[in-house]
C-alpha cells in the first residue's frame, strides 16, 4: 500500500506540474507493466484497469479472482489464460487480481512487503512461466507459496529473501528450471525445501544462507547442475546434504561453510566437477568428507579448514590437481600426518598449506 500511494502521489505531482503547460503523457498501458503497477502513468487521475488506456489489456478483460458473476465460487471455467507482456509489483492481496489470467509473464514478478495478514499466495491457476525474475522479499506474515503450483520455468532469478514466517515452499513442486540464481536467504521459520522435487537445472547460483531451522535439502532430489556458484552457509540445523544426490556439475565455486550440525556431505558423491574454488570450512560437527570422492581436479583454491570434528580427509583420495592454493589447516581433530600423506602427490598451482591440524595420529 505504501508503494502504491507513493506512485499515485508521483502521478498527481505530474498533473500539478503540467497544469496549464504544454505537457503530454503517453497513454496508460503504452509501456509494458503499466496496467498492473499501481501507478497513474499518464497523470490523468486514473490508473491500471480504471484507465481507458488499459481497456484492452489481458489484465483488465478477465474477471477478478473468486468472482465470475455467475453466483458460484468456481471461476476456473470462465478465466481464459493468456500471455501477459508485463512486469508486476505486488504489495497487497488485492494486487493478485491482475495476475488471474496470466499464463506467462514476460517480465518480472516482485512480491514484496505485503501486510502481515497475508499468509499465503492465492492460487495462480494459469501461471506456468515467468520470463524474468520472481522475487518474494520481506513479506512479514507469508507462511507458504502454494499459489505457484503450476509454475514450470523462471527465466531469471528466483529469490526468497527475509520472509521470516515462511514455513514451507511446497508450492514450487512443478518448477523444472531457473535460468538465473535461486536464493533462499534469511528464512527463519523454514524447516525444509521439499518444493523443488522437479527442478533439474539452475543457470547461475544456488545460494542458501542463514536459514537456521532447515533440517535437510531432500527437496532438491532432481537437481543435476548449477551453472555457477553454489553455497550453503549458516544453516545450523542441517545434518546432511543427501538431497543433492543427482548433482554432477557446479560451474563455479562450491562453498559449504559454517553449518554447525552438519555431520557428513555424502549427498555430494555424484559431483564430478567444480569450475573454481571448493571450500568446506567451519562446520563444527563434520567428521569426514567422503562426499568429495569423485572430484579429481579443483581449478581454483581448495580449502578444508576449521572443521573441528574432522578426523579423515580420505574423500580427497582421488584428487589429482589444485589450480590455486591448497589449504588444509586448523582442523582440531585431524591427524597432520594423515593429511600430508594423502595430499603428497597432488599437483598444486599455488601455495600448499597443511598445518595446525591437531588430531591424534594412529
Amino acid at each position: 500500500m505504501k508503494f502504491r500511494n507513493l506512485l499515485l502521489a508521483r502521478g498527481w505531482m505530474c498533473v500539478l506540474v503540467c497544469a496549464g503547460l504544454a505537457c503530454s503523457q503517453s497513454p496508460e498501458g503504452t509501456r509494458a507493466g503499466e496496467c498492473g503497477d499501481g501507478a497513474d502513468n499518464d497523470a490523468d487521475g486514473s490508473y491500471d484497469c480504471d484507465d481507458e488506456g488499459c481497456a484492452a489489456s489481458p489484465l483488465c478483460t478477465q474477471p477478478p479472482l473468486g468472482d465470475d458473476d455467475d453466483g458460484d465460487d468456481d471461476d476456473s471455467a470462465t478465466v481464459t489464460c493468456v500471455p501477459c507482456n508485463d512486469s508486476f509489483n505486488v504489495a497487497s492481496l488485492a494486487d493478485f487480481q491482475g495476475l488471474a489470467a496470466c499464463e506467462s509473464i514476460s517480465g518480472e514478478l516482485n512480491i514484496a512487503e505485503m501486510d502481515a495478514g497475508v499468509t499465503t499466495i492465492p492460487a495462480l491457476a494459469c501461471l506456468t512461466s515467468i520470463g524474468g525474475s520472481l522475487g518474494l522479499h520481506q513479506n512479514a506474515g507469508l507462511r507458504n507459496l502454494d499459489g505457484f503450483t503450476g509454475l514450470r520455468t523462471v527465466g531469471g532469478d528466483l529469490r526468497l529473501f527475509f520472509n521470516t514466517q515462511l514455513e514451507q515452499i511446497d508450492g514450487f513442486a512443478s518448477l523444472e528450471s531457473v535460468g538465473g540464481t535461486l536464493a533462499i536467504d534469511l528464512s527463519y521459520a523454514l524447516r525444509n525445501v521439499d518444493g523443488f522435487a522437479n527442478l533439474t537445472s539452475i543457470g547461475q547460483d544456488l545460494h542458501i544462507y542463514d536459514d537456521p531451522l532447515i533440517e535437510d535439502f531432500d527437496g532438491f532430489a532432481s537437481l543435476q547442475s548449477v551453472g555457477n556458484y553454489f553455497a550453503i552457509a549458516l544453516c545450523g540445523a542441517v545434518t546432511h546434504l543427501d538431497g543433492f544426490a543427482q548433482l554432477s556439475t557446479v560451474g563455479g565455486s562450491l562453498e559449504v561453510d559454517q553449518n554447525d550440525a552438519l555431520e557428513h556431505i555424502d549427498g555430494l558423491a555424484g559431483l564430478t566437477s567444480v569450475g573454481d574454488d571448493l571450500s568446506v570450512s567451519t562446520n563444527a560437527a563434520l567428521v569426514h568428507i567422503n562426499g568429495l570422492s569423485a572430484i579429481t581436479n579443483v581449478p581454483g583454491n581448495l580449502r578444508i579448514s576449521r572443521d573441528d570434528s574432522l578426523t579423515s580427509i580420505a574423500g580427497l583420495a582421488n584428487l589429482q590437481s589444485v589450480g590455486g592454493e591448497l589449504d588444509v589447516t586448523g582442523n582440531a581433530s585431524l591427524c597432520q600426518g594423515h593429511a600430508q600423506t594423502l595430499l603428497a602427490s597432488v599437483a598444486v598451482g599455488g601455495s600448499t598449506l597443511i598445518n595446525s591440524n591437531g588430531g591424534l595420529c594412529p
